[in-house]
């Protein structure tokens, strides 16, 4: 895929505990605050904002 929009105009989260990372525009609203990977082994950990 193409990055159409600009770098700056990105957020980026990432999972302290396994290290995830998920980019989402900063217009839009976050899927799930929560790690997908982390929930498949029923844990909740929080993304962090990496600025």
């Amino acid at each position: 895929m193409g990055r159409k929009t600009k770098e700056k105009d990105m957020l980026e989260y990432i999972c302290p505990k396994c290290k995830t990372k998920i980019t989402v525009e900063k217009g839009k609203r976050v899927p799930s605050l929560y790690c997908k990977n982390c929930m498949k082994s029923k844990q909740l950990t929080m993304l962090r904002l990496i600025y």
